[in-house]
């Protein structure tokens, strides 16, 4: 999309984004009511007025009901309905809904309480993070020093020696060059997973774009692509 179309939904987002936060100062409300009004003459100029509905128009009112209702977090619905669908979903007996659903809350609220005590147990508070990498790798080939790490299971990473004693050794593995190379689909980086553009087109959300700083003598230059593949290559001493 181009940036004309770009810019306005970036407004509209970041209106929402105050608008639904749990402090909501006068001013910024004020500010709000100013700029909603120019995203939708924005939004007048890109779309056709098939898209203007009553919802649309109704935005324009928002600032006014949380400056006299104040914040709109503890007033819409959007959470209670959040939390009715996640009590659906732990019904087992449609016959009777209210006894699971209470059964289901009982064990949560159990489970929550006793996690908090359970040191050796992998729990909800001391679980590592969904998209985890492992961290920076401490290989001694440091031309590829980096955090990524293939979508395989990580642990297996610390079960291998990957470091050599002196820099001939690695400087050995460099010009012996790999002995094999293994593709994967994506990769973790920063507690982020990316996929390749292949894969990232058969999902809703996006995960192939990336950004690589560059640096030159007059000026900074970003780049930026899809990621294609992910190679991963062996070199001797099993170092990656």
């Amino acid at each position: 999309m181009g940036e004309d179309v770009v810019k306005p939904i970036m407004l509209l987002s970041r209106f929402f984004s105050q608008l639904t936060a749990k402090t909501l100062q006068k001013t910024d409300i004020f500010q709000l009511r100013h700029d909603i009004v120019q995203v939708l003459c924005k939004f007048e100029m890109i779309f056709p007025p098939a898209f203007f509905t009553s919802m649309m128009h109704v935005m324009v009112h928002l600032p006014e009901e949380a400056l006299l209702a104040g914040p709109v977090n503890y007033r819409w619905m959007y959470p209670i309905e959040r939390l009715l669908g996640e009590l659906k979903k732990s019904v087992r007996n449609r016959a009777k809904p209210e006894g699971s659903i209470i059964e289901a809350w009982v064990q949560y609220e159990s489970l929550t309480f006793c996690g908090m005590y359970l040191k050796d147990v992998e729990t909800a508070f001391n679980r590592s993070q969904h998209n985890n990498d492992g961290g920076m790798r401490k290989e001694k080939l440091s031309v590829f020093a980096q955090s990524a790490h293939p979508l395989e299971i990580l642990d297996e990473e610390s079960l291998e020696i990957i470091e050599f004693p002196t820099y001939s050794d690695e400087l050995y593995n460099l010009v012996f060059g790999p002995i094999r190379a293994e593709l994967f689909s994506g990769c973790y980086i920063n507690g982020v997973k990316f996929l390749e553009a292949a894969r990232d087109d058969k999902l809703c959300t996006q995960n192939s774009g990336v950004h690589v700083p560059g640096g030159g003598e007059s000026m900074n230059i970003d780049f930026y692509g899809k990621l294609t593949s992910v190679v991963q290559l062996l070199y001797k001493d099993h170092t990656k």
